[in-house]
């Protein structure tokens, strides 16, 4: 259901605008976040406008809407990976495994 994806997308833009992100623990549960508002649209809108939702039966929606707010959180991670300059150095995400411990 892309429009749950879309206004999921926007509530946590909105969030991390309001909310700055320095030592703030709750911009670590953004994703989880995206899933519950994902899954309560789902619900609202398998009641509210049952026509929009594409299952007739409200496990399903659920689900499909816990999947749209996830999409909305992975969909804004690809725009910023995207969006980063390119970096000649792709190994600086990974562990250092070369570091032997004393």
């Amino acid at each position: 259901m892309p429009f749950i994806a879309v206004m999921v997308y926007s509530i946590i833009e909105i969030y991390k605008a309001f909310i700055p992100c320095g030592k703030n623990k709750w911009h670590s549960f953004i994703p989880l976040i995206s899933i519950v508002l994902g899954l309560g649209l789902g619900i609202a809108f398998y009641f509210v406008f049952p026509e929009y939702v594409l299952s007739k039966e409200l496990p399903n929606a659920v689900v499909a809407g816990a999947v749209s707010g996830l999409a909305a959180t992975g969909g804004d991670q690809i725009f910023k990976r995207l969006s980063r300059p390119i970096d000649n150095n792709p190994t600086q995400y990974c562990k250092d495994e070369t570091k032997k411990e004393g």
